[in-house]
């Protein structure tokens, strides 16, 4: 039987297929986005860090 379900697998539609992967798609964006905030955020943190540590303070 576990056979039968192998050989055959069901049918996916289509368009949810689409739908999900649009929806995969924007959060991999808005990681990405969050990414590119945080690095910028850690640049200027080191160079805020290292312009103080310069005047001594």
């Amino acid at each position: 039987m576990l056979g039968l379900f192998w050989e055959h697998p069901p049918a996916f539609d289509p368009e949810v297929v689409g739908n999900m992967m649009q929806l995969t798609r924007g959060r991999i964006r808005g990681l990405e986005d969050q990414i590119r905030a945080l690095l910028a955020e850690q640049k200027e943190l080191v160079v805020r860090t290292a312009t103080l540590g310069d005047r001594g303070d």
